[in-house]
């Protein structure tokens, strides 16, 4: 997972790498932290049914400081 990638290919597979991980390890819980792994991290637990998942977005990040065409619709997808 890289933190300022947004190509669909790149993002997809990471929630799969995800998906994978978790459907292997069988975790009763997930902590996911910052921004990309909440999202993704979430997804790919749903998906898996982990039992418990801990989310905690640190700081307000890029999407949050930067004012640019790109940041905005990063934040209203957010």
């Amino acid at each position: 997972m890289h933190r300022s990638s947004t190509g669909i290919l790149t993002e997809a597979r990471s929630v799969l790498a995800l998906l994978r991980l978790y459907r292997r390890e069988k975790p009763d819980i997930v902590h996911h932290v910052s921004s990309k792994p909440v999202i993704y991290g979430g997804i790919a637990a749903q998906i898996a049914n982990v039992p418990a998942v801990v989310s905690a977005v640190t700081g307000l990040g890029y999407i949050f400081l930067v004012d640019s065409l790109r940041a905005r619709l990063l934040r209203y997808v957010l």
